[in-house]
């Protein structure tokens, strides 16, 4: 077990200052106090630092839900108003416009994601949108009809494309595959009287691992696909809990370079080893949502919390996590 030492007495204003500041709309200059309490420290050859941006450095927006980097080396955000794009030097917003049906269709952004081809997919509250990035034009699909009652299947929280070319879309309200050629998406749901089905509607995380595999995180655990039989495997899974909950739910996936699966859950980090089929819950604690989690050149484990922080470790010791937290601060 990695352990984590935080000053407590700290970390209860921090919270009650996160508490406080989460629903404003950031304008202007955001301040960055960045602390860093771990038992661990970097050596001092290898310092962090940041480099932060703001609506001064050219960015339009500060609320960010996804970040990918492309084949070309470009950054992209999504954002809570539309995707943009960081050559290196400036910022490329493409927003919403309501005349032209060539932008995107909707400007909260959840999720982005590159295909092989080099298109952007971006994962919307009203469906996914295709960015080709050398005409510029969106192109728009939703899982369901847009005369449904409610779209909340169109709400979409994460995108893959598999080793065949399709692309798989999970939303709040039910998986779906994807054909690019065709554009015509196939619905997969959960059903509770069929044990081979996935665990749940809430789709929040796909990811097509080294040898194959695809895995879903969900609002009930981790599935993995049965490409043969097309069930569904649960782990990580409350067979007794029928909704869905925060000890099991699954924000994200990620596969490092020795094939061991790191997930982001609502509760912390769950560590998965596939080949002896282990879980090890670390950094676990209540309400510490773990949103996104990637590996550096180094193959040190990066995680970022909705509330707590960055979290970092270094793999060559294995100890303990560096957890470098924020304050931000708006200035009148």
């Amino acid at each position: 077990m990695y352990e984590v030492r935080i000053n407590r007495a700290l970390q209860s204003r921090l919270l009650l200052c996160n508490a406080y500041l989460r629903p404003i709309r950031f304008c202007a200059f955001i301040l960055i106090i960045i602390f860093t309490f771990s038992h661990q420290t970097y050596s001092q050859n290898s310092e962090i630092t940041f480099e932060h941006f703001s609506i001064d450095q050219g960015t339009y927006e500060t609320n960010i839900n996804s970040v990918i980097q492309d084949e070309t080396g470009f950054l992209w955000f999504g954002t809570w108003s539309g995707i943009e794009k960081y050559d290196g030097y400036n910022f490329t917003a493409y927003k919403q416009e309501p005349d032209n049906p060539n932008s995107i269709n909707n400007q909260f952004v959840n999720t982005l994601y590159e295909d092989k081809e080099g298109n952007i997919w971006i994962g919307t509250r009203r469906g996914i949108e295709k960015f080709n990035k050398t005409t510029g034009v969106f192109k728009h699909y939703k899982p369901h009809p847009p005369n449904k009652e409610t779209e909340s299947n169109n709400y979409v929280l994460s995108i893959c494309e598999d080793k065949d070319g399709i692309l798989w879309v999970g939303t709040i309200d039910g998986l779906n595959k994807f054909d690019k050629n065709s554009g015509k998406f196939i619905s997969i749901s959960n059903d509770n009287k069929d044990p081979g089905s996935i665990s749940s509607n809430i789709v929040s995380a796909i990811l097509e691992d080294k040898a194959g595999s695809l895995w879903f995180g969900t609002g009930r655990g981790l599935d993995k696909l049965d490409r043969k039989t097309r069930k569904f495997i649960h782990f990580w899974y409350d067979p007794n809990n029928k909704s869905e909950g925060s000890n099991c739910w699954v924000n994200t996936i990620f596969e490092d370079r020795s094939g061991i699966l790191w997930l982001g859950t609502r509760e912390g980090i769950v560590v998965f080893d596939q080949k002896v089929g282990t879980f090890t819950p670390y950094i676990k604690e209540n309400g510490n949502s773990i949103s996104s989690i990637c590996e550096d050149e180094s193959g040190n484990i990066w995680a970022g919390s909705w509330l707590y922080g960055l979290y970092s470790l270094d793999m060559r010791e294995k100890k303990s996590f560096t957890i470098f937290m924020m304050i931000m601060i708006r200035i009148l």
